[in-house]
């Protein structure tokens, strides 16, 4: 995390920080604000295409180690749970 020091008590604030949580100070106009908040809100609504081709891949190898360890992973919840 990046960190910035706010101008008015001297305590490290994070990078960008609308308002200071020590002092309670505002550190950006209300035109900056307001820029900052639509950036947030575009970034959100972003297709984020890497995370999804990670969970894909996670979803493929977790269903190859199921379908080739099946049997040893029933043996040992089985075992796991005493029964």
């Amino acid at each position: 995390m990046d960190f910035d020091i706010c101008p008015h008590c001297g305590k490290k604030i994070l990078k960008g920080a609308m308002r200071c949580a020590m002092c309670g100070s505002i550190l950006k106009s209300s035109e900056e604000q307001i820029a900052s908040i639509k950036k947030i809100r575009e970034a959100k609504k972003k297709f984020n295409v890497g995370r999804l081709i990670k969970f894909i891949v996670f979803i493929i190898a977790a269903g190859v180690i199921y379908y080739l360890y099946s049997g040893r992973i029933s043996e040992f919840i089985t075992d796991l749970l005493g029964k």
